[in-house]
């Protein structure tokens, strides 16, 4: 088992993915998924440290898997990341429970101090 801290990252862009594991796999452990419903079974299983988790995928709703997520775990570090970032859905993605709010243009730097305020948290 790796000392790493593990992301989970839940995005339907497989760009997203890849360039999200290149910048900073290294770093950290990173596991993916691509569907809203591959979120908790993907949570139990490999218990990340955070979860950055896509507002939209695809049809689906981040943050209605955000509240899933909350309901059974509530003390689980999440990061709600969008290309499509608003004042109301950023309010309400942390009424619900998200660590933050980020939009997807961001530098490895500012995500190193997300995933550190997170972390702190737990």
């Amino acid at each position: 088992m790796s000392d790493k801290v593990t992301l989970l990252v839940i995005d339907d862009d497989p760009d997203f993915l890849t360039d999200f594991t290149f910048l900073l796999g290294e770093r950290y452990r990173i596991i993916s998924g691509r569907q809203a419903r591959e979120a908790l079974p993907l949570l139990r299983e490999h218990q990340p440290d955070i979860i950055f988790l896509d507002l939209f995928l695809g049809g689906e709703s981040g943050l209605e898997v955000l509240k899933e997520i909350k309901s059974q775990f509530p003390h689980q570090p999440c990061i709600i990341i969008t290309e499509h970032s608003s004042i109301d859905t950023a309010v309400e993605a942390i009424k619900i429970g998200a660590d933050n709010y980020i939009t997807k243009n961001f530098n490895v730097k500012e995500i190193h101090g997300y995933i550190e305020q997170a972390l702190k948290k737990t």
